[in-house]
């Protein structure tokens, strides 16, 4: 029987003027089997054109102890450091009537990253890591009716082998349709695109890329009274056959129904 004791303590302040913003915070963490760890975040938001275009940036860095799982499971390991990381991003966001977009570009660099080794079936500490990339996002609404795209793209690495990370996209996209009406209903179809990864081929034991796949998808709700509502989805409606994680198969085509209430 094992357990964590966990808390933290958190302050943050925002500093608002005409056009800009200013938001300042820490916090400390407080874990009774890695270490106390203080962190911070500096984040800074200018308005070019006021309610039009807003040019943002932030500069942070995290802490994350293991999970009990990683720690004490099967696959565990009692030796795990927490992992420490330091980033930051720049962005624009635009805004004009119906129409919305983001773009944001980021950089992280990880110290002890807590990673999985598919070859020994044991969780690691990478010493050493770093991504870096870009999202950009396009919202339209039309009505009852939006539309979205969401696109990303990512570079994960070891810089001490130059290899890169394991079950990390180096793109992916979403692109979606969806209506709704506050809380009485709302339906959407999503596509989805995810691009070329490594990872470890379940019998050799070696690096292997695995292929891009394409899905579809629905989603469904509507209420039927007071905090009750039905709900319905369909996954991979092309019904196609893929792998996320290399020899781990996915289901074809398939639904789902299901009630939801409000307690």
């Amino acid at each position: 029987d094992h357990r964590f004791r966990e808390g933290a303590i958190y302050l943050q302040d925002e500093l608002t003027f005409e056009r800009a913003q200013m938001v300042a915070g820490g916090r400390i963490d407080l874990h009774n089997v890695s270490e106390n760890a203080a962190t911070t975040r500096l984040g800074l938001a200018y308005w070019l054109i006021p309610k039009a275009l807003r040019t943002r940036g932030s500069l942070g860095t995290g802490f994350k102890a293991p999970s009990l799982y990683q720690t004490y499971s099967n696959y565990g390991s009692n030796t795990l450091r927490p992992e420490r990381s330091i980033g930051f991003e720049i962005g624009l966001d635009f805004t004009l009537e119906d129409w919305s977009s983001e773009f944001t570009a980021f950089s992280n660099r990880f110290r002890d990253l807590v990673d999985f080794d598919a070859i020994n079936s044991r969780y690691f500490n990478q010493s050493r890591a770093e991504t870096y990339g870009a999202e950009w996002s396009l919202r339209r609404r039309f009505g009852r009716f939006q539309a979205e795209n969401a696109f990303t793209i990512l570079r994960a690495l070891d810089p001490g082998t130059g290899l890169r990370l394991l079950r990390r996209p180096l793109f992916s996209d979403s692109v979606s349709l969806s209506i709704g009406r506050e809380k009485k209903y709302g339906a959407a179809i999503t596509a989805r695109i995810v691009g070329e990864r490594e990872d470890i081929h379940p019998q050799l034991y070696t690096r292997q890329t695995m292929p891009a796949f394409f899905t579809f998808g629905t989603n469904f709700f509507r209420s039927i009274g007071e905090g009750l509502r039905i709900t319905a989805r369909g996954e991979n409606l092309l019904d196609r056959r893929y792998q996320e994680t290399s020899g781990f198969g996915t289901a074809g085509l398939s639904g789902y129904l299901g009630l939801e209430a409000d307690l």
